[in-house]
């Protein structure tokens, strides 16, 4: 559900007072520790929040890109963007099928929409702020398939 230009700059600012204190904690910590840690292969609830044209936006779930080392010190994360999977709106280049049988974990009923597909074209950076309820995490072997999706997206095979 979009919401308004209004709402969102009410929600962007609640966001930026929230990585505010997470840096601030991150500080405090000995070892200098982002105190919110997600793990590659994770998935969440995301506020993508309003974007411009054909960008991503507003509440999806997102697959954790960015290794552990990056996501125990950094501010931000790379994600992939998990929308609902539409047969006729489904590009096998950039778009990867995903299911709840491609699942290790999940926490409650795991995707709310079985399938759906991860959107390889919109690659984000976002502030862990951005995160929300952390619904599962993908098997090591479809981490694997999305990685050599991805090196033959951007051609680093």
């Amino acid at each position: 559900m979009d919401i308004s230009f209004d709402e969102w700059i009410s929600k962007k600012n609640e966001l930026d007072k929230l990585s505010q204190e997470h840096f601030k904690k991150k500080l405090q910590h000995p070892n200098k520790h982002h105190p919110i840690r997600p793990y590659r292969g994770e998935i969440f609830v995301v506020e993508f929040g309003i974007n411009v044209g054909f960008e991503f936006n507003s509440l999806h779930l997102g697959l954790v890109l960015q290794n552990d080392t990056g996501n125990t010190f950094r501010n931000t994360t790379i994600l992939i963007p998990i929308t609902d999977y539409k047969d006729g709106k489904f590009d096998k280049y950039v778009n990867i099928k995903l299911t709840n049988d491609d699942l290790e974990s999940k926490v409650l009923n795991g995707l709310d929409k079985d399938p759906s597909k991860l959107k390889l074209e919109d690659i984000r950076v976002i502030d862990k702020a951005r995160l929300g309820v952390k619904i599962g995490k993908v098997k090591p072997v479809y981490m694997k398939v999305v990685e050599n999706k991805i090196k033959k997206l951007l051609s680093f095979d």
